[in-house]
């Protein structure tokens, strides 16, 4: 079953629908029409569009699905979304890929105007609203 997202989101000067971004079931392999993103930057664009909101980091290993994928409560997986950069990568528990239609990624104007960088809780805070064009990086 495909988990379509619902919202729609704005970056740069290209507007994004919703659909064009899913959630595919548990595996290694996206539903038809949707293929798997292969960016890092995609994969965190995608986010929001899919209200996840915890990007746990990226990855090269063939253990895990290759592309985006998002973990809830999956054994050996820190909850959230991962961006592994093999391909293909594998079906791993429940870990569920993250799609998009073919084009949606270069589509995106991923362009950033200011970086705010602090404590780990700074990931979280919404500057966009404020500062448009903003991303925030946590560490620690």
């Amino acid at each position: 079953r495909l988990l379509p997202a619902t919202a729609c989101l704005l970056f740069g000067s290209v507007a994004v629908a919703a659909q064009d971004v899913a959630m595919a079931p548990a595996g290694n392999t996206c539903p038809n029409a949707y293929i798997k993103l292969t960016t890092a930057a995609g994969c965190q664009a995608s986010m929001s569009l899919l209200t996840l909101s915890d990007f746990a980091g990226t990855e090269d290993t063939n253990d895990w699905p290759g592309g985006c994928y998002h973990c809830d409560n999956v054994g050996g997986c820190k909850d959230g979304v991962w961006f592994n950069a093999a391909n293909p990568g594998a079906a791993n528990g429940g870990a569920m890929p993250i799609c998009a239609l073919p084009g949606w990624e270069d589509n995106l104007d991923l362009s950033v105007d200011t970086m705010f960088i602090g404590d780990s809780d700074i990931a979280r805070w919404d500057s966009d609203i404020i500062f448009p064009n903003s991303v925030n990086v946590g560490v620690g």
